[in-house]
């Protein structure tokens, strides 16, 4: 097996390795759902061990629910790559800055990230949150593990 086959993370390198496209607090609920599954954990300061195949998926995943809800909210194609490039640009500037205020240690400074992969006004860059925190939003109709969800009609 090689020494590739997994990679270790923490929470802020999984929104890093996502692309932004999904906030660390989504990314702490489907941990802690298990909708999101390590392979193993310790109590390192990256304590997350995943297949890379599967954090490949999942941000294949992330990247095609932001682009089809784009897609459906846009009218041409310019508009729909301007504004994809610019909300996945910011997602990654927003957690740059938010690391930057942690270790600072200046939380006030901290930035409200956003889901665009996972809600509408989120993918065109309108960032409001949201008013149920601990809802969860589906992918389609399987979990983030390309299982068939249980909780879908």
């Amino acid at each position: 097996m090689s020494s590739h086959y997994f990679e270790k993370h923490s929470v802020r390198t999984l929104a890093m390795r996502f692309k932004g496209l999904a906030s660390r607090n989504t990314i702490v609920r489907w941990l802690r759902e298990k909708k999101l599954w390590a392979e193993h954990t310790d109590k390192s300061p990256a304590p997350y061990l995943f297949k890379r195949s599967h954090l490949d998926d999942i941000t294949r995943i992330l990247q095609d629910a932001h682009e089809r809800r784009i897609r459906r909210l846009t009218k041409t194609e310019s508009e729909f790559q301007a504004i994809r490039d610019k909300v996945r640009a910011d997602c990654v500037q927003t957690l740059f800055h938010n690391d930057c205020a942690e270790y600072s240690k200046k939380p006030h400074l901290v930035k409200f990230e956003s889901d665009p992969a996972l809600r509408d006004d989120h993918a065109i860059g309108i960032k409001t949150p949201n008013a149920n925190s601990s809802s969860s939003y589906r992918l389609g109709n399987c979990n983030l593990g390309g299982r068939k969800d249980k909780n879908t009609k």
